[in-house]
């Protein structure tokens, strides 16, 4: 729970501070007076000015005399003197030491306090020092505004006063409060503080507790927490380790730094720019350990710099004595280009966050690199559009769900792990969703402005968006608003926090289960483990974070499946004090979201409708070993895990895909198994079959909805290899001389253009769309394409370009990328060039969309008038008879296509337009020289004879239904 580094680096300086210690003398003399100045007898005879001067005035220090005093002068004198002096009364305290130690001009700091009766205030004072009533009660209703002082002031006399130890309930307070539960980790802890005093009261005491006496009351606590407000934001920085000595005595320099915590430099002079620097460094801040050529450790600050004892130690200690505190992540790295030339000369120097960042990713596969420094980042708003969230919010899969976002944002990139909430604009504007980075940024360089991909795992979907003035009610958030135009919006730390106890999220561990077991046939929603004290790894690490927080785990099956097997929520753990066999004592219940593993398997996210009790018996495995992992390395894992990105604007999975397309998904997810595996497909079929609908569908699907990534091109009698793959295009330039000249480049053709992107991305998929490939004459297009589409990683040298280069790769040569995928469509009608010569059909996976195709073209058009026309059904069994006609005298490839009659509004007058002004005209062109073929073809009798025959359909159908039902019920 507590970040014991850190802590204990916070307390060192609490205890080592002398000011820390000066203030807390200061305001221990101030108890006694203010006990005596608000005692029962004085309360009878307090007067308005008399509050004003001792309870509302600022504090300070005072001789006998009266004469001011500069409370900083008194940091020499020794402790006990400086009680001395005021058990003695030679020193004073007066006024209010919880506003201020420093002398200040008189003067009543509660505005309108000069209205109340004096009665009134009596009362409370009496009241909340000395009655029966309820202090935490009393000090609500002044925050309400029911009583003549604030919540502030009645907080701060129940700290000076009251018997119990209680904290100041201010913002300031409150603000040290967040900032040490980024620091410490504390976080889980803190709901509620700033609505209930006694919420407040009962944290504090926690951290008196864990303090182990180093706070000794409120008064110490609440010195910490206003140093720690004072506190600016973390800050980046690198210390070199001896620069200046031989390399034998740094090496011993940093593994005592390592060792012992610290960080420290040895400067000649005390006006040092570096001495400077390391002491404006602050408790929080994080550091970069440079050794020569490569970087030692990182870490954050936990004490701000101190002079160890240095007289009587060992050599190193002599003169390594100027430090700060770090709590360290060792490991030798090779720091590359993060660090330029300049900036590993100097000892102290302050990067900037990008750089530190990127230094700081060589570590992220530490489990204790998440608890470090993940406090010291925030939290990442994105916009979500009206039709993104109305997608979200029909959508019935089970959470967890993946998506794919497009980001335009400069500066700092999401990383995996990293916390996601969606904002949603409109009437009704707010909170909607939350998710992690499960992927790293794709598509462009750090710190440029560009598209940028990232992965999503949504978490929650919220069912009404939390609003802005939900939000507001926190301070933290009060002045919050997502920018305008903005497409991403990084939250700090302060406000990461505000916006995980709005939501109640807890803190988060990952961990790594290795274990015994096999997948079995499907997912399970419930899923049992067993383990023990005795298996390897750090098993009582795993049993400690159950009971503060979130625990999620990555489950590894070993023998015989060696793989992950899917990820889950830890939802119990019960102790079994009895087993048998001490390495199965605990068991664990875990909600598991198992990973796809082959074609056809339930999609990703996919729960078992089966009950928990029949899975809890059938899937128990014994962990072998468990390990904490990183978060981000546990949402790199998951992201892989969870396939391709079947996200996009308004697609967000196969089933999408399939309904929009009116296929069933079976035949979806064989388009794309086959396409990724072949890396080319013709879909191939008569006009009106859905060919190229369906290739859009399915490219933006693989794409993830982006543009950039998606390229499509419609071949035609013209169409050449200079078009496609590149050629030499004369071009007029002006020389220096003002003449025009013509050049004759080689210039790039729309397939090598859209490769040369791809190869930029090589993470991303790339989806080229090819319409009525077979309208050009296709071996001149595609030229040496036909051996580079077979044999990816193989270079061919182009026509053109030649050795000379052309950009596409080395030499002149050209490849296409694996991550390019190139769907086409053809249609069989089209007789007016010649078909996919052999040479280039052996390179492509063909694919049919035929309406007498019962399995995929021929279910969407039944599909789709169940969808939208249910009472046109019989336009099905229409089409069925037109083609049944058309077949035999023609063949397959010239049958009549299902899309002609989707359309929106589908009425019987609708069928006889196009009937009238499509089919016909066709028929007439296809029964050219036979024009008595036609007359069979009475659209009449053909809608006379659809309607019987899905009647026929429908009472067949209910007799198979009564027949089956009665051979149920028939005794055996």
């Amino acid at each position: 729970m507590w970040r014991g580094e850190m802590w204990r680096g916070l307390l060192a300086w609490w205890q080592s501070d002398r000011a820390i210690q000066q203030a807390a003398v200061v305001r221990a003399a101030a108890r006694s007076v203010m006990r005596t100045m608000l005692s029962p007898q004085r309360l009878r005879v307090l007067t308005a000015r008399q509050f004003n001067q001792d309870i509302c005035r600022r504090g300070a220090v005072t001789r006998s005399d009266g004469r001011f005093v500069d409370v900083h002068g008194l940091l020499d004198t020794p402790l006990a003197r400086l009680q001395a002096m005021f058990e003695s009364g030679e020193l004073v305290t007066i006024g209010n030491q919880c506003l201020d130690v420093s002398p200040a001009a008189g003067g009543c700091t509660l505005p309108g306090l000069e209205d109340v009766r004096i009665e009134d205030l009596r009362d409370f004072l009496g009241e909340l020092l000395h009655g029966s009533g309820d202090p935490d009660r009393l000090v609500q209703e002044a925050a309400a505004g029911h009583a003549p002082v604030s919540a502030a002031c009645a907080s701060m006399i129940l700290c000076l006063c009251s018997p119990q130890p209680r904290g100041i309930w201010t913002p300031d307070r409150l603000a040290g409060l967040r900032r040490l539960a980024l620091l410490t980790g504390f976080d889980e802890g803190l709901a509620g503080v700033h609505e209930s005093y006694a919420r407040y009261n009962e944290v504090l005491c926690r951290l008196r507790l864990a303090s182990q006496g180093v706070l000794g009351d409120a008064l110490d606590v609440d010195l910490l927490l206003g140093m720690l407000c004072a506190q600016r934001d973390p800050r980046p920085w690198k210390i070199a380790i001896g620069l200046s000595v031989p390399q034998a005595e740094a090496e011993v320099v940093a593994r005592r730094c390592l060792d012992e915590g610290f960080a420290a430099i040895a400067p000649a002079d005390a006006d040092d720019p570096n001495l400077a620097r390391l002491q404006a460094m602050a408790p929080g801040d994080c550091v970069v350990m440079h050794l020569r050529g490569r970087i030692g450790a990182i870490g954050r600050v936990t004490r701000p710099y101190y002079e160890a004892e240095h007289e009587s130690g060992d050599a190193v200690a002599r003169q390594w004595w100027r430090r700060i505190g770090v709590c360290w992540l060792a490991g030798d790295r090779d720091y590359g280009a993060h660090l330029s030339g300049a900036q590993q000369r100097f000892s102290v120097i302050d990067l900037d966050w990008p750089t530190w960042w990127a230094i700081a990713g060589m570590y992220r596969q530490i489990p204790a690199y998440d608890r470090l420094f993940r406090p010291s980042r925030g939290a990442w708003v994105l916009r979500c559009d009206a039709r993104r969230r109305g997608t979200l919010a029909r959508h019935e899969r089970p959470l967890p769900l993946r998506d794919q976002w497009t980001l335009r944002i400069s500066g700092e990139l999401p990383e995996p792990g990293d916390l996601v909430l969606l904002w949603c604009d409109g009437d009704r504007p707010g909170i909607c969703a939350r998710g992690r980075v499960i992927s790293e940024p794709r598509g462009r360089p750090r710190g440029g402005r560009s598209s940028a991909h990232i992965d999503l795992l949504y978490e929650d979907i919220l069912p009404e968006p939390l609003s802005p003035h939900l939000l507001g009610r926190d301070v933290r958030l009060a002045s919050w608003m997502m920018p305008a135009g903005e497409s991403a919006a990084a939250l700090s730390p302060e406000q990461t926090m505000a916006m995980a106890e709005a939501l109640a999220t807890r803190s988060e561990q990952q961990f790594l289960l290795i274990a015994d077991g096999r997948q079995g046939p499907g997912p399970h929603p419930q899923t049992v483990y067993r383990f023990g004290h005795r298996s390897a790894g750090e098993p009582a690490a795993l049993t400690a974070a159950v009971s503060t927080g979130t625990v999620r785990c990555l489950v590894y099956h070993g023998s015989p499946e060696h793989s992950f097997i899917g990820f889950g929520t830890v939802t119990g753990l019960t102790a079994h004090e009895g087993a048998p066999n001490a390495e199965e004592s605990m068991e664990l219940g875990l909600e598991l979201c198992r990973f796809p593993r082959r074609a056809g398997d339930p999609p990703s996210g996919a729960r078992a409708a089966e009950g928990p009790a029949r899975a809890l018996g059938r899937r128990a495995g014994r962990v072998r070993t468990v390990l904490p992992v990183s978060t981000c390395d546990f949402y790199r894992v998951v992201g892989a895990g969870m396939g391709a990105v079947r996200s996009g604007d308004d697609a967000l999975g196969l089933e999408e895909v399939a309904e929009q397309c009116g296929a069933p998904i079976a035949a979806i997810d064989e388009i794309e198994r086959l396409l990724r595996e072949r890396g080319q497909m013709i879909f191939y079929g008569p006009p009106g079959t859905g060919k190229t609908w369906v290739a859009l569908r399915i490219a933006h699907y693989l794409t993830g909805g982006d543009e950039d990534r998606c390229e499509i091109v419609q071949f035609h009698p013209s169409y050449s290899y200079e078009d496609f793959i590149e050629g030499i295009r004369p071009q007029v330039v002006e020389t220096r001389e003002g003449h025009s000249d013509v050049t004759y480049p080689v210039v790039p053709g729309a397939f090598v253009s859209f490769c040369e992107r791809a190869r930029a991305a090589p993470e991303s998929t790339f989806v080229f769309v090819i319409d009525e490939i077979n309208r050009a004459h296709i071996s001149n297009v595609f030229g040496e394409l036909m051996l580079a589409l077979e044999y990816r990683d193989r270079e061919v040298e182009l026509a053109h370009s030649g050795v000379e280069g052309n950009g596409a790769g080395t030499g002149g040569g050209f490849s296409v990328p694996r991550n390019v995928l190139v769907l086409a469509t053809m249609n069989t009608a089209d007789r007016s060039t010649a078909l996919v010569d052999f040479a280039l059909r052996r390179r492509f996976v063909f694919y049919p969309f035929f309406p007498d195709e019962p399995r995929f073209a021929g279910a969407m058009l039944r599909s789709w008038l169940d969808t939208n026309a249910p009472q046109m059904a019989w336009v099905a069994e229409l089409l069925t008879l037109v083609n049944e006609f058309v077949e035999p005298e023609l063949g397959r490839h010239l049958l009549i296509g299902h899309t002609y009659f989707m359309q929106p509004s589908l009425t019987e007058d609708t069928v006889r337009d196009v009937w009238r002004f499509q089919l016909r005209p066709l028929l007439e062109e296809y029964f050219a020289g036979m024009p008595e073929r036609l007359d069979e073809l009475d659209l009449d009798d053909l809608i006379v004879r659809a309607k019987a025959r899905l009647a026929e359909r429908g009472r067949a159908q209910s007799g198979e239904a009564c027949e089956g039902g009665d051979a149920g019920s028939a005794e055996p």
